[in-house]
């Protein structure tokens, strides 16, 4: 059996004689012949580049085959060729000039990398044309009918034909060069192999996987547009897991109504989330008609602006304040500055953090004119990242007594396909369908302490930024509270600045930044590294882990306690289980 290069025939390849001919020459002629399928030639005599259906290389040189299969026609100078499916292509040159051309092309690569004078220099080039489905015994000066072969010749085995057709090659190199061709050794067979198709594996830089992965998430992200013109109702909730677009299509609502001339509040949880859409805000000057604040800022502010502080400053910034001091004196607040909301619009993010601590609800009702119940609002929230636990008891609250429209979101356009999967696994979440297909793999590391994950952690940024990685594309992600973090005792890392940001979000040139998973929900990154997991499979801990791995688009890193090693693999065979058991359905 012959050395086929490539050893199949490319779905691409539309032409029934070069696939007939390819398992011929596969199946009839020996391992001592390497027969290579489609060899592209990038410097033509005639042409920027041309194309070999097949060439033939042995210890006797080299043949190229140009294959035709079909009906032919020449008429006035001109050739036509006419397939199975009665497409007719026509061409001035004959089958058998561009095999000629395409040998003498061959020639001249081969003589330029090895030498005129070089053992594979002086070999046997030759070329001949196979047509494959007609009788061809036309003469004319143009060519030499001993190197067509036609339908007739094709009933004869391959290996003879092959064998004839090198004789001939043979015979002619004598007659024109005045001396036998030189045999090849299989040495020099080996260099001529490699060289004209050398086997490679050049993988691509995480850079360019990262960055590929990143561009092709922006452009996905369009397809939420869609989305728009259902938002259109005057009280709609959106539902979506991570990834879905939520927040895009949460300001992008917010944009809308603000270049009506209305007046918009956005509300969210989280206040890096609300400082980074604030400068987005700021950056196309919208910030006289949206005011981006979390809920408890705002509450705050307005408190303040009241004068109704004095008394409660030892309780600012305790949980206690929060769900409690908070929801009490914001009515009063709010009534002594305002008779009616002077927001129109409100659009609320990260709902899910909001409806089950009535308190809160309450809260937000005062914001928009008309209230809940007919005022014009959007709620986005996904219940899988409800991660901030308020022991309430409160039932979640029903919006829908409000007479909402209800959006489901489906895709996820911000993560590739493998962080979605590992996320969907070590979460427990239902898959999504993911638009962004292609990306590199999550990166797992287990440490047994924290000198040694701090070690793992700087080696995984340490080659990402060697691979091309800019550090401020980096985010570094602590699923326990910051100071008790891996990271609490350094201001380096791999060379560069480590940053902790808390309520504002910084983006330092040359600086690492690194934050809490609480603290960075509703945000992404091209890149993402999560340490100090210490449990997977507590419901807690899932809804935590799914929020973190979420929040890369392109890159994830994982640090995980190596005494979790047996619960990831649990998951892992319980999610090949599920995944098996669907694909059965």
């Amino acid at each position: 059996m012959a050395v086929m290069i490539p050893d199949f025939v490319h779905p691409d390849c539309k032409s029934n004689a070069e696939r007939y001919l390819f398992y011929r020459l596969k199946e009839e002629l020996d391992e001592n012949y390497i027969v290579m399928h489609s060899l592209g030639l990038a410097q033509h005599g005639r042409n920027f580049s041309s194309e070999i259906d097949f060439l033939i290389v042995s210890q006797h040189g080299l043949l190229v085959l140009e294959v035709k299969g079909g009906r032919v026609r020449h008429e006035k100078g001109v050739w036509y060729f006419t397939n199975r499916y009665d497409e007719t292509d026509s061409r001035r040159r004959s089958p058998m000039q561009q095999a000629k051309e395409a040998m003498y092309a061959l020639r001249a690569n081969i003589w330029t990398k090895f030498g005129k004078n070089s053992d594979q220099g002086k070999t046997v080039f030759s070329d001949c044309v196979l047509f494959t489905d007609i009788l061809f015994q036309e003469t004319s000066p143009e060519w030499d009918l001993k190197k067509v072969y036609d339908a007739a010749s094709l009933q004869e085995s391959i290996s003879s034909l092959v064998e004839e057709m090198y004789s001939y090659g043979i015979e002619e190199h004598e007659r024109v060069v005045g001396h036998l061709p030189v045999k090849l050794s299989n040495a020099r067979l080996s260099e001529l192999r490699d060289h004209l198709r050398r086997n490679f594996d050049l993988v691509p830089s995480l850079s360019t996987q990262v960055n590929q992965s990143y561009q092709n998430m922006i452009r996905l992200t369009d397809r939420q547009f869609k989305v728009l013109d259902m938002l259109e109702n005057d009280r709609v909730v959106v539902r979506g897991g991570a990834g879905t677009g939520k927040t895009i299509l949460a300001m992008q609502k917010a944009r809308n109504h603000a270049r009506r001339g209305e007046q918009v509040i956005f509300l969210c949880f989280n206040a890096l989330l609300a400082s980074s859409l604030k400068k987005s805000v700021q950056d196309e000057d919208l910030q006289d008609q949206i005011l981006v604040t979390t809920l408890h800022a705002f509450c705050l502010n307005i408190i303040k602006k009241a004068g109704l502080v004095s008394g409660i400053e030892e309780d600012l910034g305790t949980h206690h304040f929060f769900q409690k001091t908070l929801p009490e004196y914001f009515p009063e607040a709010f009534c002594h500055l305002y008779d009616d909301s002077p927001f129109e619009v409100m659009i609320i993010d990260e709902g899910q953090d909001f409806k089950y601590y009535k308190p809160y609800v309450e809260l937000v009702d005062w914001l928009v004119q008309g209230g809940l119940k007919d005022g014009r609002w959007a709620w986005f929230e996904d219940d899988k990242q409800a991660i901030f636990n308020i022991e309430t008891g409160d039932e979640e609250f029903d919006l829908t007594q409000y007479g909402t429209g209800n959006i489901r979101l489906r895709e996820n356009c911000r993560n590739t396909r493998p962080i979605a999967t590992f996320t969907d696994l070590v979460s427990g979440t239902e898959p999504q369908e993911c638009l962004n297909t292609s990306g590199p793999l999550v990166e797992k590391i287990y440490y047994r302490g924290v000198k040694h994950q701090f070690k793992k952690v700087e080696n995984m940024v340490s080659r990402l930024l060697s691979d091309g990685i800019q550090p401020d594309e980096i985010i570094l992600l602590t699923a326990k509270n910051t100071e008790k973090s891996v990271l609490a005792d350094h201001d380096r890392i791999a060379g560069n600045r480590l940053i902790q940001v808390d309520r504002e979000w910084l983006n330092p040139s040359h600086s690492i930044r690194y934050t809490s998973v609480w603290k960075f929900k509703g945000l992404e990154s091209k890149v993402i590294i999560v340490t100090d997991i210490e449990e997977l499979v507590s419901i807690e801990a899932k809804k935590l882990n799914y929020v973190s791995f979420s929040r890369a688009n392109a890159y994830l890193g994982v640090c995980i306690h190596k005494a979790c090693k047996e619960e990831f693999n649990q998951l892992a065979r319980e999610y090949a289980m599920l995944f098996v058991s669907q694909s059965q359905m």
